[in-house]
């Protein structure tokens, strides 16, 4: 064996197929008839090896690179145990089947091999690499499928769209919001059935509606190249989703699915469900701005629990709540293959944060996770930190747009700052969330010793109403025009101010809740201007300060000012024109 065959050789054995390009099988029962074994060439030997049971031949031919071996494997049949050659197909001697061969991933030749077989020789022979296509070639191929696309145009009774016609040899092609409509669909569908070149296609925003997705279903059955598809807010509904799953149960081609706003509702969860069953090639699935409610929601969690090859899940902006969001959080204990889940604007709440508490110190694999606008409060936020705080892999924590006041934001970074040093948590995002003082003073600490970045929102810096007096402004006496100036010195916006306040997130509080948060960011108001503001705020007598009654508040504030600028502007300038008539 010359030193580049020895080489290749041990790639092999040392299960470096990384770069394994065919894997191709031949199963032999050997004709028993003798005890004698001949070694196969390649394998180093002082003479025929006399072998005590028959045994069972296997070749197999990989390719790597412009490399090839075809490698002679054996292992010992029943017959030792006083079994007939014909009864070597048992269960538990079945010869590997070229199915799994061809699913092989890494180190599965080293695994599998190893197992069930033993090498018992080699032949290495050289390959000619593939010669590049030629520009003629590329021009014939480029027009063939032009024209099948063209052709079925015609048939169809449509024009064919340039932009498409001119890039079916192209790996990507995004054709969003060119109005396709069903018929469009079709053709694009025919076009892509014998294709090899498009790994890549984006359909997003073309209307195609559930007889689209069954014609994108059907050119799926076929083609074996797509890698990646979108068909995003195209109407498919429910019954459009279910043509698609259908057939990804059984893809092998498909990574990445994009299905979000398609008003895809609970009877299509059962057919998604399968799909992350059976399917263990899609590696990312794209669904939000649909319509999946609690019971779809526990059904694609349950469906969670035993898929291990999804690497990214967006389910924001559905209805999940409740059981469902049950159900999702705690498939994070035993899921270990998801690294990125997008489950903002639902409704986890608190049942939710209690599940991902209980799972996320056990998880692994996850590395996203966005809990967004999902009306997190102080319990639901106690529950999911002590799953941060257990978690060693989480590397980014997005919680925006939840009721979460400065307190909460405080406890947030002091378990974050308490958890442990082997911590990956990398970023955490609190973009809109009003903190105080003491978060900012403990993010420089935790920032100084953590490799973290933390977004927030304003900072609320705490004075004494002396030194608020001390500034002047409680020498106004009309309370809207104290309270605002108040804001726009801590920097706050209205919506910032009532979410402060605002527990459960819609958006309006009661008078008395209003006046205690306005008491707890140590507002300049006595207690009389307290009572007249409220007055004021209520505008319609419910006994609530909502988000309207405020804007209209500071509209009304904004236009006193106005008025009282140009006043002073025309008190200003009649002086000015006196005194030069003065001179």
């Amino acid at each position: 064996m010359d030193e580049e065959e020895k080489r290749f050789w041990d790639r092999i054995t040392a299960g470096d197929t990384a770069n394994i390009t065919a894997v191709n099988t031949k199963n032999l029962v050997a004709d028993i008839k003798s005890d004698v074994q001949t070694p196969k060439r390649g394998h180093k030997t002082s003479g025929a090896k006399k072998l005590s049971t028959a045994r069972e031949q296997t070749t197999a031919t990989v390719g790597l690179g412009a490399r090839q071996a075809s490698l002679y494997l054996s292992r010992a049949s029943p017959t030792k145990q006083g079994k007939t050659p014909s009864q070597c197909q048992s269960k538990e001697l079945q010869p590997l089947a070229p199915s799994r061969l061809s699913s092989w991933k890494k180190d599965s030749i080293n695994e599998d091999m190893y197992r069930q077989f033993t090498f018992t020789g080699y032949d290495i022979m050289k390959d000619e690499a593939p010669k590049p296509a030629t520009a003629e070639k590329k021009l014939a191929e480029k027009q063939r499928y032009r024209a099948v696309y063209e052709d079925a145009c015609r048939q169809l009774g449509i024009i064919p769209v340039t932009y498409l016609s001119t890039r079916l040899t192209e790996p990507r092609v995004v054709m969003n919001s060119h109005g396709l409509g069903t018929k469009g669909a079709q053709a694009v569908a025919v076009a892509l059935v014998n294709n090899t070149k498009v790994m890549s296609l984006s359909l997003e925003d073309n209307w195609l509606e559930e007889d689209g997705a069954a014609f994108m279903s059907e050119m799926l059955t076929e083609n074996f190249t797509l890698s990646e598809l979108n068909l995003a807010e195209n109407h498919l509904g429910s019954n459009g989703a279910i043509s698609i799953c259908k057939v990804l149960a059984t893809s092998e081609s498909i990574r990445v699915l994009n299905l979000s706003g398609n008003n895809i509702q609970d009877s299509a969860a059962q057919h998604i469900a399968q799909v992350l069953k059976v399917n263990i090639y899609l590696r990312e699935l794209i669904l939000h701005h649909n319509k999946l409610g609690e019971d779809g929601g526990a059904t694609v969690g349950s469906a969670l629990r035993v898929n291990d090859s999804l690497e990214v899940l967006d389910l924001s902006w559905n209805h999940i709540r409740g059981r469902g969001a049950r159900v999702i959080g705690a498939a994070m204990a035993v899921n270990q293959g998801l690294k990125t889940l997008d489950v903002s604007w639902n409704g986890f709440a608190i049942e939710g944060c209690e599940a991902f508490g209980r799972s996320l110190g056990k998880n692994k694999t996850l590395l996203e996770l966005d809990l967004s606008n999902n009306r997190l409060h102080l319990d639901a936020i106690k529950h999911l930190m002590k799953g941060i705080k257990d978690n060693k892999y989480l590397t980014r924590l997005k919680l925006v747009s939840n009721p979460i006041t400065p307190k909460i934001a405080l406890f947030i970074l002091e378990v974050i700052d308490k958890s442990t040093p082997l911590s990956e948590l990398a970023a955490l995002d609190l973009s809109n969330i009003v903190v105080d003082d003491e978060f900012e003073k403990l993010l420089e600490k935790v920032e100084a010793e953590r490799s973290i970045i933390v977004k927030h929102g304003p900072v609320i810096r705490k004075k004494t109403i002396r030194e608020y007096a001390k500034d002047g402004a409680m020498g106004n006496t009309d309370p809207l025009e104290v309270l605002f100036k108040f804001m726009n010195k801590e920097g706050m916006r209205v919506i910032d101010l009532l979410k402060r306040f605002d527990a459960d997130g819609n958006h309006s509080v009661s008078k008395e809740e209003f006046r205690e948060g306005l008491i707890s960011v140590e507002a300049p108001l006595t207690g009389g201007q307290l009572d007249d503001l409220l007055d004021k705020l209520d505008m319609d007598g419910d006994g609530e300060v909502d988000l309207t009654e405020l804007m209209t508040a500071s509209q009304q504030y904004k236009r006193k000012l106005l008025k009282k600028k140009l006043k002073m502007q025309k008190v200003k300038a009649v002086a000015e024109f006196l005194d030069d008539d003065d001179q």
